[in-house]
C-alpha cells in the first residue's frame, strides 16, 4: 500500500512508518501495512496519540496521529511495515483531552509478517480521567498523593502542570514533575519554617519564611536572600520578576504588620500609614497598581501604585488568604476567606463594597483561597476543609475528602487540577474537569 490523497507519512523507529487517512488510501505492491480504525473516540478529546512497539522496543511515543478531526474516515491509520519485519508489534493509542489527561484508552497487538491486514481499535472510556502520573480523582473530590515530607506544607505554587512547589515547616522544599513529589535542599545555613512561595517561571522562585527568611531558586539551587525584616513573612505574591510583595508579622498588636517588596535588585520595607496595624496574613495583586493584602481583625489595604488605601470591609474576623481575578478596579472580583467559614467578596464590575457571602458550606476557619480566574474558586480550612464556588461564584459548597489534616493553601494549576497542602505533609489534588 502507497500513501493516497489525504495522508500524510512519518517516519518511526524500528522500520516502521505511518500514515495518516483523511480519505481512501491508495494501494500498490511492495511493504505490507496495517490498517487501524479506532472507535469510542470521546466527544472531548483534543487528540489521540499511539505509542508503538516491536518486541517490547519503543519506535513511536506519544505519536499525534489524529487531531483536530476525529470523526470517520479520520479515524483511521496505517502502519507501514518493511516485508523483511517480524515479531510482536503492540499499538497502544490514547484519547487526551485539551488538559493533555487521558480522556480514553486502547491497545492491540499483531504478530509480524501480517500482510495487507485491518485492524479495530476501540478505546474504553477513561472516567475519572488521568492526568500524567496521577491517579484518577473522582468528581468533587480531594484525592491524595503519595507525600515525601512529614512537615506541614504551608503554601503552593504551580508554574505549570508538571512542575508545581510546596513549601513548608522546617524549611521543606517540594517539586512536583507532572508524577511525583519529591524533596529539594534547602540552602545551607538557612532555619525556620517556610510560610509562602511564588514563582514567575521555572528559574525564578521565592520563597519566605520565618524571621523574615527570603530565598530565592535560579532554575538550577536555592539561596538565601537579604531580607530587610526580621519579622516572620506569611505570603509572598508577584506582579512582574522586578515587582514582587510579601507580608507578615507585626511586632505588636498595635503596630504596622511587615510589608516587604522587591524592586528586582533589593528587598526594602514598605511602612505605610494605610496598611493599618497588626499581622498581614496574605497578598495578592492583579497589577502593579491594584494590590490587596489581608490580615487579623478584617484588616483589607490596596495598594493603588502610589500609596496604600484602607479598606472597610465590614468586618472584624480574621482574614487568612486573599485572591482575586484579573481586572483591577473596573472588573476584578477578589475574594478575602477566613474564621468561621468566612468568605468575603467584591466584585468591582457591578459591586461598591465588600459583602460577606451568606453560603459558604463551611463553619470551620479558612486558611486558603483559590481560583482559575473563570470557572471555579476552592478554598481550604481546618479538619480537611475543602469548599468550591462556581459561576457567578455566590455560594460555595463542601467537597468530598477523606484527609483530616488542616488544609493551609490550595492553589489550581493551569489542566483542571488544583492543588491543596497541609498539616503532616499533607498534599492532594481535586480535578475541577474530570
Amino acid at each position: 500500500m502507497q500513501p493516497g490523497t489525504g495522508t500524510r507519512l512519518m517516519r518511526l523507529g524500528l522500520g516502521l512508518a505511518m500514515y495518516l487517512l483523511g480519505g481512501a488510501p491508495g494501494c500498490g505492491p511492495g511493504d505490507s501495512d496495517l490498517v487501524v480504525t479506532v472507535g469510542g473516540i470521546p466527544s472531548r478529546a483534543a487528540q489521540v496519540v499511539m505509542t508503538a512497539t516491536l518486541d517490547g522496543k519503543l519506535a513511536a511515543n506519544n505519536q499525534v496521529i489524529m487531531a483536530p478531526a476525529l470523526t470517520p474516515p479520520q479515524n483511521r491509520f496505517a502502519v507501514q511495515l518493511a516485508a523483511e519485519l517480524s515479531g510482536s508489534l503492540g499499538l497502544s493509542v490514547q484519547a487526551l483531552d485539551s488538559d493533555t489527561c487521558v480522556q480514553a484508552s486502547g491497545m492491540t497487538a499483531v504478530s509480524l509478517p501480517a500482510g495487507r491486514k485491518d485492524l479495530d481499535l476501540p478505546l474504553v472510556a477513561q472516567t475519572p480521567r488521568k492526568c500524567g502520573g496521577l491517579a484518577p480523582c473522582a468528581a468533587k473530590t480531594l484525592c491524595s498523593t503519595s507525600d515525601p515530607a512529614t512537615q506541614t506544607i504551608q503554601s503552593i505554587w504551580p508554574i505549570s502542570a508538571s512542575d508545581i512547589w510546596a513549601v513548608g515547616n522546617g524549611t521543606t522544599l517540594l517539586r512536583f514533575d507532572g508524577t511525583s513529589w519529591t524533596v529539594r535542599p534547602a540552602p545551607v545555613g538557612a532555619t525556620g519554617n517556610l510560610n509562602g512561595v511564588w514563582a514567575s517561571a521555572t528559574d525564578n522562585v521565592w520563597a519566605v519564611g520565618d524571621q523574615g527568611l527570603i530565598l530565592h531558586y535560579d532554575g538550577k539551587s536555592w539561596a538565601t536572600v537579604a531580607s530587610p525584616t526580621f519579622l516572620r513573612l506569611w505570603a509572598v505574591w508577584g506582579i512582574t520578576p522586578s515587582d514582587i510583595w510579601a507580608v507578615g508579622d507585626s511586632s505588636t498588636t498595635t503596630s504596622q504588620g511587615a510589608v516587604v517588596h522587591y524592586d528586582g535588585t533589593r528587598w526594602q520595607a514598605v511602612t505605610n500609614g494605610g496598611l493599618g496595624t497588626g499581622q498581614i496574613n496574605s497578598v495578592w495583586a492583579a497589577s502593579s497598581d491594584f494590590v490587596y493584602i489581608c490580615g487579623v481583625g478584617g484588616l483589607l489595604a490596596r495598594y493603588d501604585g502610589t500609596t496604600w488605601i484602607p479598606i472597610d470591609g465590614n468586618t472584624t474576623v480574621n482574614l487568612h488568604s486573599i485572591w482575586g481575578t484579573r481586572g483591577g478596579i473596573n472588573s476584578s472580583v477578589v475574594f478575602a476567606a477566613g474564621d468561621n467559614g468566612s468568605i468575603f467578596r467584591i466584585d468591582y464590575a457591578v459591586d461598591t463594597q465588600w459583602a460577606k457571602l451568606s453560603t459558604t458550606g463551611t463553619l470551620s476557619n479558612l486558611y486558603g483561597i483559590h481560583g482559575d480566574g473563570t470557572s471555579v474558586v476552592y478554598a481550604v480550612g481546618l479538619g480537611g476543609t475543602v469548599v468550591r464556588a462556581d459561576p457567578p461564584f455566590d455560594t460555595f459548597a463542601a467537597q468530598g475528602n477523606a484527609a483530616q489534616s488542616p488544609l493551609l493553601s490550595v492553589r489550581v494549576a493551569g489542566n483542571g487540577l488544583a492543588w491543596a497542602g497541609g498539616g503532616g505533609g499533607y498534599l492532594g489534588f481535586l480535578d475541577f474537569r474530570p
